[in-house]
């Protein structure tokens, strides 16, 4: 497989592992939406991150996972007594 322009400017990794391991330190540094592909150009391993709409997307199940472990709960609102009380 032969070099290509688009493939120029992007980190290659010489196998999954260390593209994987770097999209991990990408999300770790809060890019979400960071993994790692095969490039059909150059045959070698390189990090994409997701478009903008994929990015909510992830952020939306993130969140819902959070909520369903309990992990992250929004704070109760406070019932205000009736004035007669």
């Amino acid at each position: 497989m032969t070099e290509n322009k688009s493939c120029e400017r992007k980190v290659a990794h010489p196998s999954r592992k260390a593209a994987r391991m770097a999209a991990r330190i990408l999300h770790r540094k809060g890019e979400i939406g960071a993994n790692a592909y095969l490039c059909d150009n150059c045959g070698k391993w390189h990090v994409g991150i997701a478009g903008a709409i994929a990015r909510i997307r992830i952020q939306r199940q993130q969140s819902r996972r959070q909520r369903q472990s309990g992990k992250r709960q929004k704070p109760r609102r406070q019932r205000r007594q009736p004035a007669w009380q």
